[in-house]
């Protein structure tokens, strides 16, 4: 809203409005009077800008109409000079040039007497002025990449300073009198590298057609002599580096490297696809005895020294047939280079008229050698192709480097196929393939597919690697201090079954109300945590080790994301890919296995055995975990996509082998956790032992004699173990407490049983052997308290007189008094035991013979 002067009475004390503010607040601030002063300004504001604009365009209309009138007025004008230039130009030809001026020369000869001297300026005057024009219409060629046209200009600059320098061709000395030609030669000369190295330096130009590859390569025959079959290893030697440039390119920064590795691959195989089909239609003979398109160039230009005109002819290794619409095989196309000397501003034609004949009728002399043959061309090619793919699998592997997932691989692949396949027609590659390399060849199969595959099982191994590190890198960490020589504070072994002693009132496992779905749901977690012994930690390593496997999985099975037609191209890169995932993730499950025993064998060294004992045991039990509650590991080992099979049984049946040959792997590794504490068990029992059998009296003195009981007549026999036999079996109980909670495996439990009965018999041989002070009444005390640690032991306890290791303390007891006690003896071992039980739990029951006797 354009803003007026205010009114010096009324407006002076108006606040400042704006066209964004809200009018409510201006109607709230002024008062009615200053409201209805400033509408009345505002409305013949309004007023005097429609005036303003009414009378604008009321002016304006006449100067509008005028100019509508000039544009047709123009319009009419260009469209006649149109046709003006037209008509020039069909009655300008170089043929109509040409007639004109041997018209005029036949009839001047005839008509008017020859003047030698002003003829002679006239040759003189365009050669010259040849020589001043010919540097612009080389740096324009230069410019528009016309390398064949700079090249040609040059030659016939040349030829035009050596006729100046000829003393016969004229009557005064031309350099005395125009020592400008000399200077103008200078800087011409100049023009002869320039032209050789940027025509060069263009072949290294995948987006050129076949046609400027062919002029690049006549320029260099024509000023640096090369032969036809030189150009080729030219042609070869700048595309090769070219792709040596795309190979060892790399980004300074991995997402920039990642953000350009389509487009440098696709770069790659453009030039490669581009280079064989140039050498197709430059160097290849079409059919028959026509020339190839290098050849004929070099034959037209001996003929006549003409070139081709510039057009805009679509590339002849996108047509249909061999070069059949090429400027080359067309007389119509090409034009004298004595045509394009002077400058398009001045009268060509007059100055044409007066160059002598010489220049108009030279050509110049090319040694081209032959063209190269089918078996040159064959050899020099495959030898190209085989040092491009030496470079590029020494240095794809690096550009792929940031390539970190089978998702971006994928993509990156499809991206290379889809470009590959968009360039041209099969037709005309099996073509050329056939007749430059008499070989099927295909740019990504043979070139590419090794690295991409090779760089998917670096990826593979990559992730896995990482999985079999979690063990050390992940899981040591987080179970020992800092100084790796005790477990850390707070760690647990098992989860807490009893109320904690900070707070003997919160139990461990808190029965949830009927009301509350999530709390029941909650204790069934807990409960089964506390069954399998289970700790948050624990838990935490198994789902981290689920969670690295469903994530090489997925990424691993990228491939379904594709369309079925590009899964059917790919399909055997996937099967294989597929196959070495899955050996790779058997490998890394053994070698997370590796990793666990290498923690092992360092607890093994540890000094403070109780902490080692618990770490051992706890190590062990994340194995057992993992092979029986992993439900990727068998995802990954068959590739399936995770959907639960309703029909799957529940059982061993039809499991894959690999997947029961890690799960028995993990148990087993489980079991071989248990042998240090168990060594440690075997140590403490075998001391705790020999210790009470060397302190012990086994005389009559025994004090465990004093509880004997009469159990027929006059038969007394022992009833009860001694107290240190008894705190031996405890002891041992406590131990399994301790470390196991209540679960403990049956083959765990049996090797250690029988372990400990095989140090019992070493012990016990080992003390009978000292021949020590033992009485019948002590042999006895002895023999009850040896056969209840057997039947504690032992899953099968035969009866006492049949134990071999036992002969020793029988041998101290009457033969007469054994034969009494002998059927009361077995009985009383039985029934203490099971008392026992009672006492000690269920912990080691291993003897089911007593309580089925």
């Amino acid at each position: 809203m354009a803003k007026t002067t205010p009114s010096p009475p009324v407006i002076s004390t108006l606040p400042a409005f704006n066209a964004d503010e809200d009018p409510d607040t201006y109607l709230s601030e002024a008062s009615v009077a200053e409201v209805r002063a400033f509408e009345k300004r505002t409305r013949q504001n309004i007023e005097l800008r429609k005036k303003e604009l009414r009378s604008m365009v009321g002016e304006q209309y006449i100067d509008l109409i005028s100019a509508a009138d000039t544009i047709i007025d123009m319009d009419k004008k260009c469209k006649s000079i149109r046709e003006s230039l037209d008509r020039m130009r069909t009655a300008c030809t170089t043929q109509t040039i040409q007639s004109k001026a041997a018209e005029l020369r036949s009839n001047s000869d005839q008509k008017e007497p020859k003047d030698d001297k002003g003829q002679q300026q006239y040759v003189l005057a365009a050669l010259i002025k040849s020589l001043a024009d010919v540097p612009k219409q080389i740096w324009h060629a230069l410019e528009s990449h016309q390398y064949l046209l700079a090249g040609s200009l040059y030659t016939l600059a040349e030829q035009v300073h050596a006729y100046l320098e000829s003393e016969e061709a004229f009557t005064i000395d031309v350099d005395l009198a125009f020592p400008v030609i000399q200077r103008q030669w200078d800087a011409i000369s100049f023009f002869r590298s320039q032209i050789i190295q940027k025509s060069m330096h263009h072949l290294r130009a995948a987006t050129v057609t076949s046609e400027d590859v062919a002029q690049i390569l006549m320029t260099l025959v024509l000023l640096d002599g090369m032969t036809m079959e030189s150009t080729l290893q030219i042609l070869l030697d700048r595309r090769g580096q070219v792709i040596k440039e795309h190979v060892a390119a790399q980004g300074i920064g991995s997402k920039e490297q990642h953000a350009r590795l389509p487009r440098q691959l696709r770069d790659m195989a453009a030039v490669i696809r581009t280079t064989l089909l140039d050498v197709y239609h430059v160097f290849v003979a079409p059919s028959g005895n026509e020339p190839n398109m290098l050849a004929h160039y070099v034959a037209r230009m001996q003929e006549s020294f003409m070139i081709p005109q510039t057009t805009a002819a679509a590339n002849p290794s996108s047509a249909s047939g061999h070069a059949a619409s090429s400027p080359a095989t067309d007389p119509q196309a090409w034009s004298p280079v004595v045509t394009r000397m002077f400058s398009p501003i001045v009268n060509a034609h007059l100055l044409i008229r007066h160059l002598p004949e010489k220049i108009h009728q030279f050509t110049p002399s090319i040694h081209a050698g032959t063209p190269p043959t089918a078996d040159a061309i064959h050899k020099a090619t495959l030898q190209w192709l085989r040092t491009i793919k030496t470079d590029v699998d020494a240095q794809l592997p690096s550009i792929l480097k940031p390539l970190t997932t089978h998702a971006s691989l994928w993509q990156v692949r499809v991206m290379l196929d889809d470009f590959l396949l968009e360039q041209g027609d099969k037709s005309q590659w099996q073509r050329v393939c056939n007749d430059v390399l008499r070989e099927p060849y295909s740019i990504y199969d043979d070139l590419f597919r090794v690295s991409f595959n090779a760089h998917g099982r670096a990826i593979v191994d990559a992730g896995f690697d990482v999985l079999t590190k979690q063990p050390k890198e992940k899981i040591w960490p987080a179970i020992v201090n800092r100084q790796e020589d005790a477990a850390k504070n707070g760690f647990q072994l098992a989860p807490p079954l009893w109320p904690s002693m900070m707070d003997p009132k919160q139990p461990a496992l808190q029965l949830p109300t009927l009301a509350s779905s999530l709390e029941i749901e909650s204790f069934k977690t807990a409960l089964r945590q506390v069954s399998s012994e289970s700790t948050p930690l624990l838990t935490e390593f198994v789902q981290l080790f689920d969670r690295t496997l469903d994530t090489l999985r997925l990424d691993a099975a990228s491939h379904t994301d594709m369309d079925s037609a590009k899964q059917a191209r790919f399909q055997s890169d996937v099967n294989a890919l597929a196959k070495y995932f899955q050996e790779q993730c058997q490998a890394a499950a053994i070698g997370y296995m590796d990793g666990i025993q290498s923690l092992l064998d360092q607890l093994k060294q540890w000094s403070n055995r109780e902490d080692a004992n618990k770490l051992s045991i706890w190590l062990g039990r994340l194995a057992k975990h993992i092979g029986e509650q992993s439900q990727q590991l068998a995802r990954c080992l068959t590739l399936t996509n995770g959907r639960a099979d309703m029909f799957e049984l529940k059982s061993d049946v039809g499991k894959d082998p690999r997947v029961l040959d890690l799960e028995r792997r993990f148990h087993a590794m489980y079991q071989q956790a248990h042998q240090l504490w168990m060594d440690w068990m075997y140590d403490k029992f075998e001391h705790q032992l020999d210790l009470v059998l060397a302190t012990t009296s086994w005389d009559d003195t025994c004090p465990a004699a004093a509880v004997w009981e009469r159990v027929s007549d006059g038969v007394v026999l022992p009833t009860v173990a001694s107290h240190e036999i008894e705190e031996i079996a405890f002891d041992l109980c406590q131990a399994i407490q301790h470390y196991h909670c209540t679960r403990l495996e049956m083959t765990v439990l049996r090797a250690l049983c029988e372990t400990l009965h095989d140090r019992m018999v070493q012990v016990l041989t080992r003390f009978m052997a000292q021949s020590p002070v033992i009485t019948e009444k002590g042999a006895t005390q002895l023999l009850f308290d040896v056969c209840f640690i057997h039947r504690l032991l032992q899953e099968h306890a035969p009866p006492a007189s049949q134990l071999e290791f036992a002969g020793p303390i029988k041998q101290k007891i009457d033969p007469i008094n054994w034969a009494t006690m002998e059927s009361c003896f077995d009985d009383n071992v039985d029934r203490f035991y099971l008392k026992q039980t009672l006492l000690l739990g269920n912990i080691l029951r291993t003897n089911n013979d007593t309580f089925e006797r």
